[in-house]
């Protein structure tokens, strides 16, 4: 009976024990997998699934949970694409198929292609719409290139380019079109080339060479019209030497001038041209100077010398600032005239033969000083003494039984030795004040153009103090300009603030003198515009520096007014070329068969 209860158990036991061992694993692998999604790892939680399924197909919690995920990963797919869509403004196809790859990349979630196939179609569709476009971009680049429309072309090809970068068809047509427009800036030079002859000839025809020679030399195609270019310049420089001729001989200076200028240009070697452009560039540059004179200031009676040193001063500065052209007569020539004629400046003006006169008086040229000093004491140790210490000498006297039992404290001691020092020290501010009023006389106007009182300060202000060696202190001298620093820097001060305004008058004057042509012009006051450019040139010529005079906008206006109004109103000559300007022509005739 006990061994058959025992026989019982026992098959109970291995019963339940092979139940158990042979319970599923998915149990484990369900439970990974919702770990998964607690952390957000669906892609981790889809494979637990699998593993689910692959043992288990119809565990109903692992089809849910991978229904679930496949619509979560392929949405997420899905927008990835969108992403790479949404990056640029117009997607090329590269930027679609990258969107598909994105695409592609989830579709194992979707095993039966319909939850990622909708939006692939859709971009598969868009990449089948840009390679028609591309067919239509195709035809209208060709057609514009044939209008010779290059512009449009040119966008044309960008919008493939940009839309379907790695299409064949790209290559063919740019190769096309640097074709096509080679072709078209070739015949277009031609057409340009003819009409320059054509501009030439008529140039030439109306004796206007130096405007030929420009045209040449500021075009493309210097060396194609090398030899008409050589003709231009012999006949030019001829006719122009034989018009300055002329125009002196009428006593047309300026104009005279500007003939030799264009005729200079054309043939630099010619020595009867050089001359006649030397004489008139001399008769023009003392048109162009410019007089000032300046009198004797006054000054105060107490300092009559105060006003002739201001004048001294003010001249030696104008003298390295003014520009070219301004020149200032001796002062003592002026104030002798002055004292003549009673300061009539109109009158001393044309004596003098100047442009300004500047007077003026130094009312005020003052300097002041304050002085705040104190004295000071330190006291120093100087030495040392020895004397009885008291202590010692009070425990010898004491009777008290107690103080006898303290040991004795030395019987000497040393003590140290002061010494009292007086020492000065203080400030010292130095002041000055100057007012200097000027008066600008324009002798062309006859009046007084310009009046003011100018005035300057100055301060300076230092510490001092004596030395005292014995206690370490240190001397600080004094260090103040002098009063005749002071003056100086007080008068530089005024002279800075005037020469500005005299250097007013005379800055830019090729502006000035372009803007009196251009008046001139208006008025058709053709000699007297003529006049202004010939000086307004001549002026660029000499102040402004070579390597920013073709920048200098004045500069270019006058050059162009000059070519406009020179190559016109020509006086009339049976103008025939000289045996040497022959010889020189049937020598350019002769050159292309010689070589």
């Amino acid at each position: 009976m006990i061994r058959c209860c025992i026989h019982k158990v026992n098959c109970v036991f291995w019963i339940l024990f092979l139940l158990t061992s042979c319970a599923p694993s998915r149990l484990v692998e369900l439970d990974s997998a919702i770990n998964a999604l607690g952390n957000g790892n669906f892609e981790l939680a889809y494979q637990y699934y699998e593993q689910v399924l692959s043992r288990l197909p119809q565990n109903e919690e692992a089809l849910q949970g991978i229904q679930k995920l496949r619509i979560k990963l392929t949405k997420r797919g899905i927008n990835e694409a969108k992403k790479t869509m949404v990056s640029v403004s117009n997607p090329s196809i590269p930027h679609i198929h990258k969107a598909i790859a994105k695409l592609d990349a989830f579709r194992r979630y979707d095993p039966q292609n319909t939850l990622l196939e909708p939006t692939r179609r859709r971009y598969k569709k868009m990449i089948a719409d840009i390679k028609q476009e591309t067919k239509a971009h195709v035809q209208r680049v060709r057609s514009a290139l044939a209008k010779n429309k290059f512009k449009e072309a040119r966008e044309n090809l960008a919008y493939i380019q940009s839309r379907n970068p790695q299409s064949t068809i790209i290559p063919k047509l740019e190769e096309e079109y640097k074709r096509a427009e080679a072709v078209y800036r070739e015949r277009q030079s031609q057409d340009i080339k003819e009409a320059l002859k054509k501009t030439i000839e008529e140039m030439v025809n109306k004796q206007q060479y130096y405007s030929a020679y420009l045209a040449i030399i500021e075009s493309d195609f210097k060396d194609d019209f090398s030899d008409k270019l050589l003709d231009i310049q012999i006949k030019g420089s001829n006719f122009y030497l034989e018009q300055a001729r002329r125009r002196l001989i009428h006593g047309d200076t300026s104009r005279a001038y500007l003939e030799s200028v264009k005729g200079n240009e054309l043939d630099p070697k010619a020595p009867e041209l050089f001359e006649i452009y030397r004489d008139t560039r001399d008769a023009i540059l003392k048109k162009l100077q410019k007089y000032i004179a300046i009198s004797a200031f006054g000054a105060p009676a107490e300092k009559p010398d105060l006003g002739p040193q201001f004048s001294d001063a003010l001249i030696s500065y104008l003298f390295r600032t003014l520009p070219y052209g301004s020149n200032i007569v001796e002062r003592e020539k002026i104030d002798l005239l002055m004292k003549e004629h009673k300061r009539e400046f109109e009158v001393l003006g044309n004596i003098l033969n100047v442009d300004m006169i500047i007077i003026g008086n130094v009312s005020l040229m003052n300097i002041d000083t304050q002085k705040a000093e104190s004295v000071a004491t330190v006291r120093v140790k100087s030495g040392e003494k020895r004397e009885v210490n008291p202590e010692y000498e009070l425990l010898q006297k004491s009777k008290n039984q107690e103080d006898q039992k303290l040991p004795l404290p030395s019987a000497v001691i040393t003590t140290p030795i002061y010494e009292n020092y007086t020492y000065k020290k203080g400030k010292t501010t130095i002041k000055g004040f100057a007012t200097v009023s000027v008066r600008i006389f324009d002798v062309r106007k006859g009046s007084i153009s310009y009046a003011q009182e100018f005035n300057a300060k100055y301060q300076m202000m230092d510490e001092y103090q004596d030395s005292v060696e014995p206690a370490g202190i240190k001397g600080d001298l004094l260090e103040l300009p002098s009063r005749t620093e002071v003056m100086e820097n007080l008068r530089n001060s005024i002279i800075k603030q005037l020469a500005k305004v005299i250097q007013d008058h005379f800055e830019k004057r090729e502006e000035k003198l372009l803007k009196d042509a251009q008046y001139f012009l208006v008025r058709l006051e053709i000699d007297k515009a003529i006049d202004a450019l010939a000086k307004g040139f001549l002026y660029c010529i000499k102040s402004i520096k070579p390597n920013i005079r073709q920048d200098n906008a004045a500069f270019k206006k006058i050059r162009n007014l000059i070519v406009e109004y020179t190559e016109r109103d020509y006086i009339v000559t049976d103008f025939t070329p000289s045996p040497m300007l022959e010889e020189g022509s049937q020598m350019l005739e002769e050159e292309p068969q010689n070589q």
